[in-house]
């Protein structure tokens, strides 16, 4: 590094001889040591930022990028699954919801025409509800009577419509025990013989007996042809409902259906109300009543049988349809001990079967919509004397 004076200069500027100027260091581009590290307004060399400590190590990160990976594959296998799933579920519904369509429209296509076609549930609901109002009636409105009193009317009566031996009438409605079901069986003999065994009893007597008198024909030519034998019930069934039909549309237009409706549940119930009025243990008009109700109910179910395309009847165990008992209400120990005359059968209530293959060659064809009912009826005893009667 070269130092620099000013020599002479003391005059001007009034500085003396001996005082020189300081010296100047001045850096060179060839001098390494110029290249100091840089110095701060304090003084002090500048600090360096501290290292971050979330930093990890590039391993760390990678194993974490793995898993996540993983994670996102399990997740997409699981959405899949999912998604195949709700698919399957879906077409599963689609599938149903076609079937239901398809029975709606055809439904809806026969009510259109006026035929008012029922399901056999909605078969099935109305006459188990005709069987708990029965039931219902002969409990609670025959049980509480303590005398009493079995007219020779009643008994020819009961004789009649059941079947049953002389000395059992009186036996049977003697005991408070034994009378509901006797009254409950009596009530679907009855009815099954002035309603639903009858053709069409809820139309005007010569609609009525005209339509009898054409299905005893119909039914006649039928089984003695041998033409298109396996087709014959079918067509019955189908002219019987067309026919039903119109009676029912014409009373309705005529506008005297449902008087003739309600004068005809009337005379039926003064006919019930004749015979069971001495044994009953409820008051006559409330008895009245809910026998009505019974009738009208009746009439209206068959009116509605009448009009459906397939074959339903009423069952009785003379049919030998299989069979439940009737725990709740007597002992019954089977078909074999009653033939042998240990015992006998009432049906509580009948059933009702559906013919689904007209032409016979199903052996599933015949379905039941309601399952008879009986109760073994046992021989013993006179009431008052414990004496067995035969």
């Amino acid at each position: 590094m070269a130092t620099y004076s000013c020599p002479g200069m003391g005059d001007k500027t009034g500085l003396k001889p001996q005082e020189a100027v300081p010296s100047v260091n001045v850096p060179t581009k060839s001098d390494p040591s110029s290249a100091q590290t840089p110095i701060s307004a304090s003084g002090n060399p500048p600090k360096l930022p501290p290292r971050c400590p979330c930093l990890e190590s590039l391993c760390e990160v990678e194993e974490k990028l793995k898993r996540a990976t993983e994670d996102l594959a399990q997740e997409r296998r699981l959405h899949t699954r999912t998604k195949d799933d709700l698919q399957r579920a879906q077409m599963e519904v689609d599938a149903l919801r076609k079937v239901s369509e398809q029975t709606e429209i055809g439904t809806t296509q026969l009510n259109h025409k006026g035929l008012n076609q029922l399901t056999d549930y909605e078969i099935t609901q109305k006459a188990r509800q005709l069987r708990d109002e029965i039931r219902n009636v002969a409990v609670s409105h025959f049980d509480l009577n303590k005398d009493p009193i079995i007219s020779q009317s009643l008994a020819k009566e009961l004789n009649g419509r059941l079947r049953l031996p002389e000395w059992a009438v009186e036996a049977y409605l003697r005991s408070s025990a034994t009378r509901p079901a006797v009254i409950q069986a009596y009530l679907w003999a009855f009815l099954g013989e002035e309603i639903f065994n009858y053709g069409v009893s809820w139309a005007p007597e010569d609609a009525s007996l005209a339509m009898r008198t054409m299905t005893k024909f119909i039914l006649l030519g039928f089984e003695t042809s041998t033409e298109d034998n396996k087709n014959w019930l079918r067509k019955y069934c189908h002219w019987r409902a067309k026919t039903s039909t119109l009676v029912s549309e014409a009373m309705n237009l005529d506008g005297q259906g449902a008087v003739f409706r309600h004068e005809k549940v009337r005379q039926l119930v003064q006919k019930l109300s004749h015979y069971l009025r001495d044994i009953a243990s409820a008051q006559m008009s409330i008895l009245k009543s809910h026998l009505y109700d019974i009738v009208f109910h009746s009439m209206d179910l068959q009116e509605k049988l009448s009009r459906q395309f397939a074959y339903i009847c009423w069952e009785t165990i003379e049919k030998r349809l299989p069979y439940h008992r009737d725990v709740d209400s007597l002992r019954s120990k089977g078909r074999q001990e009653h033939k042998r005359g240990d015992q006998v059968m009432l049906v509580l209530v009948p059933g009702l079967a559906k013919v689904t293959d007209f032409a016979g060659d199903d052996s599933n064809a015949i379905t039941s919509l309601m399952t008879i009912e009986v109760a073994g009826m046992p021989q013993v005893t006179e009431i008052a004397g414990g004496k067995q009667k035969r």
